[in-house]
């Protein structure tokens, strides 16, 4: 299935770094291409680049099918992670409604096979939350040194992960006002301030800084600097984008507080968005009444991992862009939070009529899988009824911005190129980083042309066979006095154009 998934935009961007890096660490740490501007890559940890192109050397196969697949892993790796959590919140059922709720969240499915930096990460704070959970139960050394690893994962997927410590901080200090509540401070602090916690936690963080530092070619010039400047980096974007969000086009760094959580609220399946608002409600109702009890943390740190980044975005506008992509941390907790409510539903139902509420919950979050079979393999584009008709969805938000539908837009055009018996020439609506999402497809013999746009009422370019462009940038805008050749289109939603030029004779 995963081969039908095309390239994302900035993927060969990150192949070239992985590559560059591995070149770094073969040549005893003296080629220093990594430091290439190739969107400030350099910026990132490594952990899924530096493997992805090890594999590649090693077996000499497609480096992107490679890729496609250990993304694809990637996502898989946060099943159990959720199963546990699951679990610990609410028992076997809950935990089976939660990983199925995440399995059927498109927006998490089709950025699976194609997003190597945010669907690491979602794996790696899940796990990360798991590695809390056990540390907060039981502040052994052994599972000091769990969420040192654990966390160092994260951060070696994005610096942006150090909100992991940030989670652990916060479940620390609401253990903390738990004590001071039940009037035990004192005795738990005394428990708390003990060397071996003090040596545990040191390890802790030894760990994870080491682990970041040590794949990460940016650290090792100065391993304290550099990830923070990293950090000020990644918090402080500096280029702005155009997003398209309710039919307007906004700078990302401008945009109105409400667009990440409509943006959740949209991307969401609606069986899905109204289980996990209950579950929320319904989370918070349980910690109210069990505060005083051992395990009210885990509770409270799955509001905390909901709420805290929806928190800083309202209070920082950071630069965010391509609706939920760089939140894609928060969909587990969603899927956890969808799960603990169909699970409680389900135990209801099942006290009147025996099993019948697991098959209504089961059959409720069945109803969400047609869609992600017809949006195949662009499930990331799904938006749900609150978001209008999908036939003009382009018209109000984002559809296909990551380019993957340029892979079946090149076989199109391929089939024609092969059928004329000779080279056609297209241009393409990308940047020249992105353009293998098109190139890597077809023949090196077909001619390829780059257009941003949109074009305006400019002509079609003369001896151009045909013009290909997806929704972002309004690029499906180019052209458009020139035949709409094809239209991609799944379940109704544009992802791509393929246009002609009618003044070109030897066009198939």
């Amino acid at each position: 299935m995963y081969p039908h998934y095309g390239m994302a935009w900035d993927e060969a961007q990150h192949a070239i770094y992985g590559s560059y890096v591995l070149d770094y660490f073969l040549s005893g740490f003296t080629d220093m291409r990594w430091r290439t501007d190739i969107g400030g890559l350099y910026f990132y940890g490594t952990i899924f680049d530096l493997p992805s192109a090890m594999i590649h050397r090693a077996f000499g196969k497609d480096l992107f099918h490679w890729r496609a697949f250990l993304m694809a892993l990637c996502g898989i790796l946060a099943i159990p992670a959720v199963a546990k959590i699951g679990r610990r919140l609410g028992g076997n059922r809950a935990a089976l409604f939660s990983v199925a709720s995440l399995l059927l969240m498109p927006q998490f499915v089709g950025q699976s096979f194609i997003n190597c930096k945010d669907i690491p990460l979602a794996s790696a704070i899940a796990w990360a939350v798991v590695g809390i959970l056990r540390l907060t139960a039981k502040p052994s050394t052994a599972n000091f040194a769990l969420c040192g690893l654990l966390f160092g994962l994260a951060l070696s997927v994005r610096i942006g992960g150090i909100m992991v410590f940030i989670f652990l901080a916060a479940t620390v200090a609401a253990l903390g006002l738990r004590s001071l509540l039940r009037e035990s401070l004192l005795t738990d602090l005394e428990e708390l301030f003990r060397p071996r916690i003090f040596a545990s936690a040191a390890l802790m963080f030894v760990l994870a800084w080491g682990l970041l530092v040590l794949l990460w070619p940016y650290a090792h010039q100065n391993p304290v600097v550099n990830p923070i400047d990293a950090f000020r980096q990644s918090s402080a974007f500096p280029i702005a984008y155009p997003v398209l969000y309710s039919g307007v086009v906004h700078e990302s760094s401008k945009l109105p507080w409400h667009y990440l959580p409509t943006m959740l609220a949209l991307t969401m399946p609606i069986p899905i968005l109204t289980l996990a608002l209950a579950g929320i409600g319904y989370i918070a109702f349980l910690l109210y009444k069990r505060w005083n009890q051992a395990g009210s943390e885990s509770f409270f740190l799955l509001l905390f991992w909901l709420g805290f980044p929806l928190a800083y975005v309202f209070l920082k506008h950071p630069n965010i862009y391509d609706g939920v992509r760089h939140f894609l941390f928060l969909l587990p907790a969603f899927a956890l939070a969808s799960g603990l409510a169909a699970a409680r539903i389900s135990a209801a139902i099942n006290q009147r009529w025996p099993f019948a509420g697991n098959w209504v919950m089961a059959l409720t979050l069945a109803s969400v899988l047609p869609s992600l079979v017809l949006l195949h393999p662009y499930q990331y584009t799904s938006y749900n009824l609150l978001a209008g008709p999908r036939e003009t969805l382009h018209l109000r938000y984002e559809t296909d911005y990551w380019a993957t539908s340029y892979r079946e837009a090149a076989k199109m055009l391929q089939a024609r190129q092969d059928a004329a018996g000779a080279p056609l020439t297209v241009i393409v609506g990308t940047n020249g980083l992105a353009i293998p999402c098109f190139s890597h497809f077809v023949d090196k013999d077909m001619k390829i042309g780059l257009f941003l746009g949109p074009s305006g009422k400019e002509p079609f370019p003369p001896m151009v066979d045909y013009s290909v462009a997806i929704p972002r940038y309004g690029m499906w805008q180019n052209f458009l006095e020139a035949p709409l050749e094809a239209e991609i289109r799944r379940n109704g939603i544009l992802m791509c154009t393929i246009r002609k030029n009618p003044a070109v004779k030897t066009a198939p």
